[in-house]
């Protein structure tokens, strides 16, 4: 068991550079498939090489973005007190809920696909929990809300069942739009994003050629 007032180290700064120096060759070499027109628009203003959908990120682009990156952020919570700092020195580990899975299971019924309430007894969960400080994603993706909205009415039910550091899941540019407007009405504060981390969203580790 690890303290959650250290901070969690998974591997050396030896181990760490090597990691960074093949992800640099990857996508150098490699390249990356980006689907989105709007991002290749944006590589290619910036410099990077363009091959159909495939982009070529340069070391000299990834380093001067990595240097340009704040190196330390403050994550608010709608409730001031459960905002946290995001940092290589942070007091503690920060931990929030797992994201995809589509089965749940209990001791009355078993294995099953998970529904909206379960999804809700697990933010509430996240939010009495004295270890998770960041809640959010999807701990269950609920079976049941099929049509409509869906992410919206994930939003919403985050939204409602917790005043902590919130974790986003991120959708195409419009409906991206409307989660970050519902998260400032629950803020009371137009334009609050602006100027104000509050969501943030896990990063695939897929292929960077899927």
């Amino acid at each position: 068991f690890m303290p959650l007032t250290m901070n969690l180290r998974v591997v050396s700064d030896d181990d760490l550079y090597r990691i960074h120096e093949s992800t640099i060759a990857a996508l150098q070499r490699t390249g990356v498939l980006f689907h989105s027109d709007e991002a290749i628009d944006i590589f290619k203003k910036h410099g990077a090489k363009i091959d159909d959908h495939v982009v070529y990120i340069p070391r000299q682009m990834l380093e001067q973005t990595l240097a340009d990156a704040p190196k330390v952020f403050r994550w608010h919570a709608r409730n001031p007190v459960k905002s946290i700092s995001v940092c290589r020195e942070q007091s503690r580990t920060h931990v929030l809920l797992d994201h995809g899975p589509i089965f749940i299971q209990d001791i009355k019924t078993g294995r099953r696909y998970g529904k909206m309430t379960d999804l809700v007894n697990l933010y509430r969960l996240g939010q009495a929990s004295d270890v998770a400080n960041v809640i959010g994603q999807i701990p269950i993706d609920p079976s049941d809300i099929v049509k409509g909205n869906k992410s919206m009415q994930i939003m919403y039910q985050l939204l409602r069942n917790t005043d902590k550091p919130l974790m986003a899941w991120p959708q195409r540019s419009r409906n991206n739009q409307r989660l970050f407007e519902m998260v400032e009405i629950a803020m009371d504060s137009r334009g609050f994003l602006l100027n104000h981390p509050a969501v943030g969203v896990s990063v695939c580790a897929l292929s960077p050629m899927h």
